[in-house]
């Protein structure tokens, strides 16, 4: 190297400082960029709320038929028995046309394989005289309301409905049948 800053080549000297420095400076430059797509992709993934799941899939769903597994209180039933206690709850004539008209509404109805676990488990507990039917739709998390919209525009509400004046004031079955009987004589159903 002579005084002016070049080696015996002509080359600077400066200038292989400077590429070393610039090589420094790359490298820390990626290491910055790396470690900002990093911190973008954790952020990101924050935001997703990505939830991995692995047997919660089947157990999730399965609180439905048995409460007490997950530990919820001892006096909860499944979803099949608390239909069974609600269709025998009812008048003992208007049972098997409850039985063959159950229909799963809403988000949950949506399952996979709800509907032939529910007849599974249902078929154990109704008696084998009643024919069983469960019926989902095509579109179960808006069918509840289009259902009940449907039905008050062709039938005026105070016509189904029994106030509780009338259901203290008169026996069950009057009210019942005020309920589940339409005006063709026929059972609602």
């Amino acid at each position: 190297q002579d005084k002016n800053g070049s080696d015996n080549d002509g080359n600077d000297v400066d200038d292989d400082d400077e590429e070393e420095e610039s090589l420094e400076e790359k490298r820390k430059r990626l290491l910055k960029q790396r470690a900002e797509e990093e911190r973008k992709r954790r952020e990101q993934e924050e935001e997703e709320q990505i939830l991995r799941v692995s047997v919660e899939r089947f157990t999730v769903p399965e609180v439905l038929f048995r409460p007490l597994d997950a530990g919820l209180q001892p006096n909860l039933v499944g979803l099949a028995q608390a239909i069974v206690q609600s269709v025998e709850s009812c008048p003992f004539p208007y049972r098997p046309a409850l039985y063959q008209s159950i229909y799963l509404v809403g988000g949950v109805s949506r399952l996979q394989n709800l509907k032939p676990r529910l007849e599974q488990e249902l078929r154990t507990l109704v008696p084998t005289e009643y024919k069983l039917a469960v019926a989902i739709s095509d579109s179960p998390i808006d069918q509840a309301w289009l259902g009940a919209r449907t039905f008050f525009m062709q039938q005026p509400y105070s016509k189904w409905s029994v106030s509780r004046h009338e259901w203290e004031a008169t026996s069950k079955h009057k009210a019942y049948s005020k309920l589940l009987i339409g005006s063709h004589g026929g059972c609602y159903f």
